[in-house]
């Protein structure tokens, strides 16, 4: 595991320095992805729940061992404009390609009205440390990491 970085699973594992409020809407957010055969619908991912029957069976019948849902979109939950927000998705989306076997669009969907939900990617079988750099290089707070035999984790970063 990459240094620095805080694996929380629930609102019962926030440390005390972090702002609860903030991790607890990146916990109650839901993470919907298209999912990898590109003929199904898509799923929603969730921080610390098992996957879908369709989520499950899909990692397992493409061998899938990682995975990280990241977004470029408002670094540091500081909203930014539609414009910058999708400039530096392409830029990310650029980054992720050659360190994942797989890439899927994704949509963090937040239960806050006021946040417009996020494009993001679902990036499979990428490097952990790897998906940690390009979060941080990309100024975000979190990323959602899954490794094989787990659940969907918030790394906080």
């Amino acid at each position: 595991m990459p240094k620095s970085v805080i694996i929380i699973k629930d609102s019962g594992a926030i440390p005390d320095h972090l702002d609860r409020v903030l991790v607890e809407s990146y916990l109650n957010t839901s993470y919907w992805t298209e999912l990898i055969r590109m003929d199904d619908q898509g799923a929603n991912l969730r921080i610390g729940q098992p996957h879908a029957e369709p989520v499950a069976q899909q990692l397992e019948e493409f061998g899938i061992r990682t995975y990280a849902f990241i977004t470029a979109w408002n670094p540091g939950s500081q909203p930014l404009d539609q414009w910058h927000n999708r400039w530096r998705s392409i830029n990310l989306e650029m980054e992720l390609h050659p360190h994942c076997r797989l890439l899927r669009r994704g949509m963090g969907i937040g239960m806050n009205e006021d946040w417009q939900p996020e494009e993001s990617f679902w990036a499979l079988d990428i490097a952990v440390e790897k998906a940690v750099e390009l979060g941080r290089q990309f100024g975000q707070n979190a990323i959602v990491v899954w490794q094989q035999g787990g659940v969907p984790e918030l790394w906080w970063i």
